[in-house]
């Protein structure tokens, strides 16, 4: 089942559930990392809304560097097309 979302006009991907990790500052981590060497920000490609855990970029990019977070808002778009 192909779901179509009228506020953008858009169809998404087939509905799948996800379970996602969170740090202790409800970002898409699996681990709170105090410093890290690599921030990661942006929207719903960095938290990888649609992917499972191990395959977010945060989590490939901890392939190569242990010390990468991530602070992208999850559902941000959900907010700015209820709100805006």
């Amino acid at each position: 089942m192909i779901e179509c979302s009228v506020s953008w006009g858009l169809c998404h991907a087939i509905k799948k559930n996800k379970n996602w990790i969170t740090d202790k500052l409800a970002y898409r981590n699996n681990t709170f990392i105090k410093k890290a060497d690599l921030l990661l920000i942006g929207d719903s490609f960095i938290v990888g809304s649609s992917i499972a855990q191990d395959s977010t970029l945060t989590n490939l990019i901890k392939k190569i560097n242990s010390k990468v977070s991530n602070i992208a808002p999850a559902g941000f778009d959900e907010f700015v097309v209820t709100n805006f």
